[in-house]
């Protein structure tokens, strides 16, 4: 593994017989070819984010409404609506995904308070399912 010498000025008891200021030897970064801006996404990025997108659309919970809301359409009908819906919201991921933080940034939100509001949103969601309190998505026709 390939080392890079660099000087930590006042480095203290970190630096090599404990002489402030001493060369010492760090490993070089892990992810080579990342810009600074973080403007390059590597695939454990990419797996987190299709992890997140999968656990938000839950296909598992949305098939079954989508089945009743879609009751009397036949099969093709169903099956066209089912790809026409699945474009929209992968382009609707692509587009979160590459511009999402300039969007709410034009707005004067920052990602944290998006995450507390979000964090917020999922904490009703889930008290309002620990008492048991019924929702209209869950009847099909609300």
């Amino acid at each position: 593994m390939p080392y890079e010498t660099r000087t930590l000025i006042g480095a203290g008891f970190f630096s090599p017989k404990f002489c402030p200021g001493a060369p010492i030897r760090l490993p070089e970064p892990a992810f080579r070819g990342r810009t600074t801006d973080g403007s390059i996404m590597d695939k454990l990025e990419l797996i987190k984010a299709f992890g997140a997108f999968f656990a938000i659309m839950n296909p598992f919970v949305n098939l079954p409404i989508f089945l009743s809301q879609t009751e009397g359409y036949t099969d093709a009908q169903q099956r066209s609506l089912a790809i026409k819906v699945s474009v929209y919201a992968v382009l609707m991921c692509g587009v979160i995904l590459l511009v999402g933080n300039q969007i709410i940034s034009f707005f004067g939100i920052s990602v944290d308070q998006f995450r507390v509001a979000g964090g917020a949103v999922l904490a009703h969601i889930a008290w309002t399912m620990l008492n048991g309190a019924a929702a209209a998505s869950h009847h099909g026709n609300g």
